[in-house]
């Protein structure tokens, strides 16, 4: 099959949707005591997948959303997928509902069963299959993968925890291990991370670390910390009321039973090498820390997480959710669990009519600058901070249904010599103030804001003064993020820390501002593992890259030598403009757009942001690139980019990514394009290509190529559903011999 790509270059992009056979066709998404407040997801998080999915959460972790018990969570704060259809041969049609949260998965397996049953909604026995590798297809169904390296507890890319492979040995995850009654007798062995088994006769006098029940079916002792809070009663959500009872009934409800002893490990935690005991369970895994809170002391691990990483990262054999999919050709590191894909900087325009335009084309999230000098011109109290224009804003957003990322800048003059940094070492104790305060603040209802970056490409220097900015102190932006994140996750668990969006480009040895080993200094400092995410900045006339995906790769290779392969990485800045001086156009423009969301979304990318949501009138001729960047014009009236923008959120979607197309494809020459999975709202595969990346550096990256056809291969061609250009609007083809 060809598709007559016309004589225009805004049809150098093609979306192509698949049918069944190979692939499966679209379809819609489904919509699904004291008084307490009726919790729902944040705005511009996803909503619970079915009504059952929502009850179970209300009643042990809507009391912890409301801020009406402190206690950890069972599920986490909201759902971290939109519904999925997941393959399960006894399902309806082979498939089950299913929807991820940070501990577990909720699933319904028999739609026609009766929904007042405690069973009704279960959860995956997700932890058998992150150790033993064994992806439960079925009730007697397994597809063989590799078991999961993420690590079982500890702070991302933990380098002193053991992964769930290293459990495999001491559990009976996929074969009988039992261990002998040890009713009474205080838990002392230890795990390395690499899986060897010791023991720490220290261990002994750790209040509640003494076994408490045997498990004669699975042949495993529970340590009464953890039997503790498996059989503990509290605050729940019965209807509406706050009740006390029993949050887990039966005990077994959400852990299922043990399938391992429990063990000392060393992990990371907020920077600090903490002791845990760790012990895994069917369903989940509870850690104890006895230095925590009392009411955190036993916590459920971040199954649901890990599982969802593995299960859609590119890691063996990956099957999407509509059934199995081609090996993957690329390996990003996925994890879309706390922020929407598709964001804009609105570059302060809070209007309704911005953000009503932005919400209408899919945006879910916004990037707002936060002026740490405006809010604090003086040393003063927190409650002497000026919030008012903060609360107006950080409001405005969440009301419209957009997640902020809130940017901090500014640095006040008592604070730093220069606006962008360092801040003075005898000055940090107050920025952590202020950010703990800030996360308090805005961590909560109405306000909904939990993702931070902390500055704008900190690896900026000052022209003919590069002793100024973060740019030659990476040393001490990681020890930064190391003073600031506990009193953030203190103020707000669910505070994410993001690097601030690094250039890494017009290096100094260049003529340029940016210091090229920022980022490995703040990696070699050890800031990396004091974050959530990292982030980065691309755009089209960046003079070191011919396309984003390289300028990745090279930023990737920095993490993964550090060992921060599974964290996530975000984009907050690209964009192009659509102004002719520029030698662009509104098809250049939108071509550009679709070529973003399809790379980002093919190499797993939590967000990007589109720079900007809105043309304006820059007041500094170094601006004028960006003049016409916006997705509307000057007077609010949507572009044709805002078109494209808005077809890449319905077609590409939440599609995890598959593989990125090659030769075999019946790609060639400067060819690009990725395959992408199903989503909830679409069960058919989609393949996104392009004639060429999208850059002004014709010189070194190649001259535009031709318009011409593009024939994707016989045995796939009829399989093709149909072609859209990068408008939504439907490509004509036609059938040769060959395709």
């Amino acid at each position: 099959m060809r598709s007559a790509v016309g004589r225009k270059n805004l049809s150098t992009t093609l979306l192509m949707l698949m049918l069944p056979a190979l692939f499966a066709a679209p379809a819609s998404a489904l919509d699904t005591g004291r008084p307490v407040l009726s919790v729902h997801a944040a705005p511009g998080a996803p909503q619970f997948a079915d009504p059952a999915f929502s009850a179970v959460w209300q009643r042990t972790d809507a009391p912890v959303a409301a801020a009406a018990v402190k206690r950890t969570w069972f599920w986490g704060p909201q759902p971290n997928s939109p519904a999925l259809y997941e393959e399960y041969k006894e399902g309806a049609a082979g498939k089950r509902l299913v929807q991820y949260f940070d501990k577990s998965r909720m699933e319904i397996n028999d739609p026609n069963g009766d929904r007042a049953g405690p069973f009704f909604v279960t959860n995956g026995l997700l932890t058998i299959e992150l150790i033993s590798g064994r992806m439960q297809t079925g009730n007697n169904s397994f597809v063989n993968r590799e078991p999961s390296y993420t690590n079982v507890t500890g702070d991302t890319g933990d380098p002193l925890s053991p992964s769930y492979a290293e459990l495999a040995p001491v559990s009976s995850a996929g074969k009988e291990k039992r261990d002998p009654d040890r009713t009474g007798k205080s838990v002392t062995a230890t795990l390395d991370k690499d899986g060897k088994v010791g023991d720490d006769p220290t261990k002994a006098n750790v209040p509640d670390s003494a076994v408490a029940y045997y498990d004669k079916t699975t042949g495993h002792n529970i340590p009464r910390a953890m039997w503790n809070f498996l059989n503990s009663s509290g605050p729940i959500n019965v209807n509406g009321k706050l009740v006390e009872g029993r949050i887990l009934n039966p005990w077994f409800y959400a852990s299922g039973l043990p399938i391992s002893d429990a063990y000392w490990v060393r992990a990371t935690i907020q920077g600090q090498a903490t002791d845990v005991l760790v012990q895994a369970y069917e369903r989940r895994v509870l850690t104890y820390v006895p230095t925590n809170p009392a009411a955190f002391r036993v916590e459920m691990g971040n199954v649901g997480q890990h599982y969802y990483d593995w299960r859609y990262s590119n890691v063996g054999p990956t099957p999407a959710p509509t059934g199995a999919a081609p090996t993957p050709t690329t390996s990003p590191a996925q994890s879309n669990s706390f922020l929407p894909r598709y964001a804009v900087d609105l570059s302060g325009d809070f209007t309704n009519p911005t953000m009503d335009k932005m919400r209408a084309i899919g945006v879910g999230a916004g990037r707002i600058y936060v002026d740490w000098a405006g809010i604090e011109p003086n040393k003063v109290s927190p409650a002497q901070y000026r919030w008012a224009s903060y609360d107006n804003w950080f409001k405005a957003m969440s009301d419209r249904g957009l997640q902020p990322i809130g940017l901090i800048e500014s640095c006040p003059s008592w604070a730093c010599s220069r606006s962008g940094g360092p801040v003075r070492v005898e000055r940090v104790g107050d920025f952590v103030e202020f950010m703990a305060a800030l996360a308090d603040r805005y961590g909560k209802p109405p306000y909904n804001v939990h993702v931070w970056e902390f500055w704008n490409e900190p690896d900026s220097t000052t022209t003919g003064e590069i002793k100024y900015n973060w740019g030659m102190h990476g040393d001490r932006y990681a020890a930064m993020l190391k003073a600031v994140r506990p009193a953030m996750k203190a103020a707000d668990p669910n505070a994410k820390l993001v690097m601030g969006g690094v250039a890494y480009d017009n290096f100094l040895e260049t003529g340029g501002p940016f210091y090229r080993k920022f980022v490995d200094d703040v990696l070699d400092a050890s800031g990396g593992q004091f974050l959530d995410a990292f982030n980065f900045h691309y755009y089209v006339q960046n003079i070191h890259w011919c396309s984003l995906t390289g300028k990745l790769n090279e930023l990737r290779a920095k993490l993964n030598a550090h060992g921060l392969s599974s964290l996530p990485i975000m984009l907050t800045e690209t964009g192009y403009t659509s102004e002719a001086s520029f030698n662009s156009s509104d098809d250049d423009q939108s071509l550009y757009v679709t070529q973003t969301y399809a790379q980002t979304a093919g190499e797993g990318l939590v967000s990007t942001t589109w720079f900007l949501a809105k043309d304006f009138a820059p007041t500094n001729p170094g601006q004028n690139i960006f003049r016409k960047s916006g997705l509307l014009d000057e007077a609010g009236t949507p572009k044709p980019a805002a078109s494209a923008y808005k077809t890449a959120t319905e077609q590409i979607g939440q599609r995890p990514p598959v593989r990125a197309l090659g030769a075999n494809d019946g790609l060639t020459g400067m060819m690009r394009g990725y395959e992408l999975g199903a989503d909830a709202a679409h069960n058919g595969k989609l393949w996104v290509l392009w004639a060429w990346d999208f850059t002004v550096a014709t010189g070194p990256c190649g001259a535009r190529p031709a318009p011409r056809d593009f024939s994707i291969p016989a045995p796939l061609a009829s399989k093709v559903k149909g072609v859209l250009n990068i408008y939504g609007q439907p490509v004509r083809t036609y059938t040769g011999a060959n395709g």
